[in-house]
């Protein structure tokens, strides 16, 4: 889990109660598996406790006039360099307009989310059964909740279909990539480790594996595989030597 500014909105989301539908139900599946993700929460929770205190309210209530002040140093001065003082107020200004995840932003630098960077969901071609014209039904409406991103409404249908068709390594790469999407990393791993074995889809298998070990921050295993990704001509290859110059 990368702490990103987007993660301290989507939690100020999450308690005020404005995450909704979908979202919520990610948020909500995230929280009860991921222990980092929880203690995040608490830390928020804790922040925005603290800052409904009295003492915070009326000083708050005091940055209005901190822009006069300025002014009044400046005019003052007698040396053209702001004061530490100066600094300090410009800092609570700007801290104030922010709000909370801002000022926990800044405490707490954000890292690059090399995972965000780089993932593209593998793309969704038209499913045909093996030896048959005819498109199914259900792999016509679980290529169109792909396509839209629903990868709640994807899942189901998609475990369905593997068990169904258990030689059929591209729908395992599809509920991959939907498992990837939802937080059930471990999930993802075990299916894109099972098409490793499979010659026509094992580039698909380690690039994908690979950003599934960036997403849990294992930087050492997702190197190892960029490294093979990297060693020769692939469709992934100028991606995973950009990757691992980013990482090392």
């Amino acid at each position: 889990m990368k702490r990103t500014q987007e993660l301290f909105e989507n939690i100020d989301a999450y308690l005020k109660g404005d995450l909704k539908g979908e979202d919520l139900e990610l948020f909500e599946n995230a929280l009860r598996s991921d222990v980092r993700l929880q203690e995040e929460v608490k830390k928020y929770e804790l922040v925005k406790d603290a800052l409904k205190d009295e003492d915070i309210i009326k000083f708050r209530e005091k940055l209005r006039d901190i822009d006069h002040e300025i002014e009044q140093e400046k005019i003052s001065a007698t040396i053209p360099k702001k004061s530490f003082k100066q600094y300090y107020k410009i800092a609570a200004v700007f801290i104030a307009i922010l709000g909370i995840s801002s000022l926990l932003w800044l405490f707490n630098p954000l890292e690059r989310d090399l995972y965000a960077e780089y993932y593209v969901p593998y793309p969704i071609s038209e499913l045909t059964r093996s030896n048959e014209v005819t498109t199914i039904a259900e792999l016509k409406e679980v290529s169109g909740y792909y396509k839209r991103k629903e990868y709640v409404k994807t899942i189901p249908i998609l475990e369905t279909l593997t068990l169904k068709y258990p030689k059929n390594d591209k729908l395992r790469l599809y509920l991959g990539n939907s498992y990837l999407n939802t937080n059930q990393e471990e999930k993802a791993i075990y299916l894109f480790e099972n098409v490793l074995h499979n010659d026509t889809f094992r580039n698909d298998a380690l690039w994908f594996l690979s950003l599934t070990y960036i997403k849990e921050d294992n930087k050492d295993k997702a190197i190892i595989l960029l490294k093979d990704l990297a060693s020769y001509e692939n469709l992934y290859k100028k991606s995973a030597i950009d990757l691992l110059e980013d990482l090392q």
